[in-house]
């Protein structure tokens, strides 16, 4: 074999893992949005809001729209989901 056949032979192997790399990331970050999709709707879910509700806290965030949502309410669901996450938390360690 001469060197110019080593050579391309080196190339051929190297784009082969460039492209198997490329797949691999491909995949990872296919399932990291998934499961970052998976925990928003988890999140969310745990709030036990209505899809007007939700569409409605969205809109105000964005700052368009007016609330008829008690804001009061959600808040404290939201501090008591919170803290129970962290309780689930200091349980695992």
């Amino acid at each position: 074999m001469t060197k110019l056949e080593r050579l391309r032979d080196a190339v051929v192997k190297a784009k082969t893992k460039k492209e198997e790399a490329e797949t691999a990331l491909a995949k990872a970050e296919k399932r990291l949005k998934e499961a970052e999709n998976q925990q928003i709707l988890a999140d969310v879910g745990s709030f036990n809001l209505t899809p007007e509700e939700l569409a409605e806290i969205l809109l105000i965030s964005k700052g368009r729209g007016k609330t008829t949502v008690d804001m009061e309410k959600l808040n404290e669901k939201a501090y008591s989901i919170a803290e129970e996450k962290e309780d689930i938390f200091e349980d695992e360690e």
